[in-house]
């Protein structure tokens, strides 16, 4: 430790401790607008300037560490006399437009001067007036050149954190000035971190400004619904209506980052048609009734189906929180005796595992998925994303591993077929293909085979340089994360790439190494689903979700007989009378939209079109809705309580933003009446009250104590049947661990000839589920369709626009042509929204990444 005198007190800190820091650390208030915690030192404003005995000079407090002994002064007269000269400076061109001004009432420049500022100034010239109109930089950021005073946070945050070049500084001195590229969508994220860390009003928020001042408004907090990052918002809101979103810095696992659709998708509240009242399909139409009736039609119709040995299925949204998510499988399991959920309408390899996949599947989720914090994680010695573009799917996330790795707190390896700016900045990277990933983990695994055939699409020199790359910096980390993108869960190689993943953990646990597992959801609460059991045959996951379920599923059903459930089942099996073979005869979908989200073929898809009784409950209408028999409306996001759980785990707390119509029910009311109507007396109440002490015990940001993750753990797992699917079955050794890895999969996805291109799709970097499309904004920052690929030879892109047309079976697209030579030649790109509201839209559950057509015209 280091022991120095500050401002008389003496204290002792740790060698390299910035004066700054050990101030704060002590509740010492020094100035500052340069610097930010999170940002490279600039040291430029000069308002942290103190006084050292010893020294002749000033010195600035940011960029000083202490030193043994040392005597600082923070309020002595030189100091003080010199922060009134810097903040008279900063005035004398500086526009009094407080007033008018949005940052007004949070303006630090504002602050500071109330609290350090002389009162008077000794300039008496015209204020210097750098432009006459503010410049529209895009679509959400204006910016004030007279109101900035050159702090280069902007320039900073946007280069050093979220990875855009959007923003830089022109000419010098006197005369600098920060400058933009105006409506850019190649150089900006349009995230808004800048307008975030604008110490005064030079940047702001278009569609906030002259809206509403900071003491009219009411804050929320809440958690982000546009992926499963798990940000934290402050929803603020005034007579009602919600006028911007913003972050806290010292709250949440963002601190004060946002995304774009975090940031600027708030307007999803006020879009989409909503579903106001419960209704029945009547002579072929929809038409109005009471929840009486809704619920009775409901009741019956299950207890007919029951009666008759029939099958019942259920769907549900990952955008329906952790309360919702745990009733409505109790419902499922309880009430209709149906071990048939389904989350995640887009995940068509999850439909028909086998038990050894479904075991392996519910050992991942219960003792596999690492529950510690995030940062946690982005500080193991080497970090392996894989099929994960986390820079558009999960943005937040993805500047949080850019700063670990600018910090050289981890070595970051990509491989995924999209393309990222994290790219860049990664010790090595590949282009991949969903569905390739077991053969990824076997490459990796088997030193002696630089380049093996087919594990990627990038050219043979490339896999081998990864690959070399890749096993130098896993053999050399004591510590390693896998972080996994949800791409395979689209493919038919599910269990390969569960046994790979399996296999990969034991390996480096046998090493020594310590190993974390995190799935990257690009949907708010998909780990929340599948820990409230939400999936055939596996029930939940949470110790405290299994002590709620145990006491519920142990009642009786109608007339005494013992419920079935997953209670009765161990994990990996799934009672044979309740996951159909064909349609089922009634299908119960909560918030999801099948029809619009399911590729052709999937499972999920087929039985809400076909099925003789589907039951939608939606606080929106959509193409499911339309086929409903039964209608009912339920709260959206912002209009109830709950939690999500992020994709590391954390129990995170829903606060209302505005309430539901009046007449809309929650959706543990909903299905307590339905069970009540059956003849079941439901345990679960109204709000169900089961995470609230959770949430209490799990601690800060809701990340409790990481369950075992060991390979003894894992690898109790029994490895898969593999008769069709592979020529052996991995022997096992010591306490299950299989000595020798599982077979590879024969079936590979289709490969394209002359003219075609794998089509691949997921989210976009506006777009993610159908919450963010309800956004007008970000439907508007999204420009449109488009397929984005790297252009064959003979195209001129840099010269002219060309129209891309998409050729697959019945469906025909046409739409620009957006150039990204990061991607691999023969894959192409379309945003999932695109496709999904196509009339045929060409995904295939069956063969994914889809071989299709490009055809190329140039436009005039």
């Amino acid at each position: 430790m280091v022991k120095c005198t500050l401002d008389g007190k003496e204290i002792d800190v740790e060698p390299g401790t910035t004066i700054l820091n050990a101030a704060r650390a002590i509740a010492i208030d020094i100035p500052t607008f340069c610097y930010q915690d999170r940002l490279s030192l600039s040291a430029s404003c000069r308002m942290c300037l103190i006084e050292i005995e010893g020294r002749r000079k000033l010195e600035p407090a940011c960029a000083t560490t202490v030193s043994e002994n040392m005597v600082i002064h923070s309020r002595s007269d030189k100091v003080v006399t010199m922060r009134e000269d810097m903040l008279e400076i900063l005035l004398a061109n500086h526009p009094l437009d407080c007033p008018v001004c949005d940052k007004g009432g949070e303006c630090e420049l504002q602050d500071t001067v109330f609290e350090y500022g002389k009162g008077d100034s000794r300039f008496q010239d015209d204020k210097r007036v750098f432009r006459t109109r503010d410049i529209e930089l895009n679509d959400v950021i204006v910016f004030n050149a007279n109101r900035c005073i050159q702090c280069q946070r902007c320039v900073r945050i946007c280069e050093e954190v979220v990875g855009d070049t959007a923003l830089g500084t022109s000419e010098r001195g006197l005369d600098s000035e920060i400058t933009g590229i105006g409506n850019s969508l190649k150089d900006c994220s349009h995230c808004g971190n800048c307008i975030e860390v604008c110490p005064v009003g030079a940047l702001m928020s278009t569609p906030y400004r002259y809206k509403a001042r900071p003491w009219d408004m009411v804050q929320a907090e809440t958690i982000c619904a546009m992926c499963g990052t798990g940000c934290s918002l402050t929803v603020e809101s005034r007579d009602g209506a919600v006028k911007r979103v913003k972050s806290k810095y010292e709250t949440g696992i963002n601190s004060e980052l946002l995304c774009a659709r975090g940031r600027f998708g708030i307007d999803c509240l006020e879009g989409g048609t909503p579903v106001r009242v419960p209704m029945i399909r009547t002579d072929g139409a929809l038409v109005e009734a009471s929840w009486g009736e809704a619920i009775a039609l409901i009741a019956t119709t299950a207890q007919t189906i029951k009666a008759r040995n029939g099958t019942i299925q259920g769907q549900i949204s990952p955008q329906q929180n952790n309360e919702t998510a745990f009733a409505f499988q109790h419902l499922m399991r309880q009430a209709f005796h149906s071990d048939d959920i389904h989350s995640g309408s887009r995940f068509s390899g999850l439909r028909d595992l086998s038990p050894g996949a479904t075991s392996k599947l519910a050992q991942l989720i219960n003792t596999g998925l690492s529950r510690a914090s995030l940062d946690t994680l982005l500080g193991h010695d080497c970090t392996l994303v894989l099929g994960a573009n986390i820079a558009e799917e999960n943005p937040v996330t993805g500047y949080l591993m850019r700063a670990a790795v600018r910090d050289q707190r981890t070595r970051l390896l990509i491989a995924c077929s999209r393309p990222s700016n994290l790219d860049d900045i990664a010790t090595a990277h590949l282009r991949l293909l969903p569905g390739e990933e077991a053969r990824l983990l076997s490459a990796l695994s088997d030193s002696g085979n630089t380049a093996p055939d087919n594990i990627a699409t990038s050219d043979a020199a490339a896999q081998a340089g990864f690959l070399t790359t890749a096993r130098t910096a896993l053999d050399a980390a004591a510590s390693v994360t896998l972080f996994l993108g949800t791409e395979f869960l689209r493919t038919g190689q599910i269990e390969e790439t569960l046994d790979w993943i399996l296999h990969t953990v034991q390996t480096l646990e046998r090493k020594g190494k310590t190993v974390a597992v995190q799935f990257l959801f690009d949907r708010p609460n998909q780990r929340g689903l599948w820990d409230m059991g939400c999936l055939p045959g596996i029930p939940p996951a949470s110790a405290f979700a299994e002590t709620a379920l145990a006491s519920a599923l142990t009642e009786t059903g109608p007339g005494g007989a013992s419920a079935k459930t997953a209670a009765d089942t161990a994990p990996g099996t799934t009672p044979a009378s309740t996951v159909p073979a064909q349609v089922p005869d009634m299908v119960f979908v909560a918030g999801a939209d099948p029809l619009t989200d399911c590729a052709l073929g999937d499972r999920c898809g087929t039985a809400a079109r076909k099925t003789d009784f589907l039951v939608v409950q939606s606080a929106h209408v959509n193409a499911t809705t339309e086929h409903a028999d039964v209608l009912l409306p339920g709260p959206a996001w912002g209009e109830e309580v709950g939690t999500f759980t992020s994709n590391q785990g954390a129990t995170q707390p829903l606060q209302m933003i505005r309430p539901p119509a009046a007449d809309v029910l929650s959706a543990a009311t909903i299905y307590q009446r339905i069970a009540t109507a059956m003849g079941i007396a439901p345990d679960w109440t109204d709000p169900p009250p089961l995470f609230t002490p959770q949430v209490a015990l799990m601690g800060p940001n809701g990340a409790g104590p990481p369950p075992a993750t060991s390979a003894s753990a894992l690898s109790a797992i029994p490895p898969a049947a593999s008769s069709d699917k592979s020529d052996s079955t991995a022997a096992s050794g010591p306490e299950g661990a299989p000595d020798q890895p599982p077979a590879l999969p024969r079936v590979q996805p289709s490969k394209p000839g002359d003219g075609h291109y794998h089509l691949i799709t997921g989210a976009s970097l506006f777009t993610a589920g159908t919450i963010s499309t309800r956004s007008h904004l970000l439907q508007d920052l999204e420009r449109g369709a488009y397929l984005e690929l790297n252009p064959p030879e003979g195209l001129d892109p840099d010269a002219h626009q060309y129209e891309v047309t998409l050729r697959s079976g019945s469906t025909t697209l046409n739409a620009p042509l957006k150039v990204n030579r990061g991607f691999a030649p023969g894959v192409v790109y379309a945003p999932e929204h695109m496709l999904t509201a196509l009339e045929n839209n060409p995904l295939s559950a069956r063969d994914y990444p889809l071989a299709v057509a490009l055809t190329f015209a140039r436009l005039p």
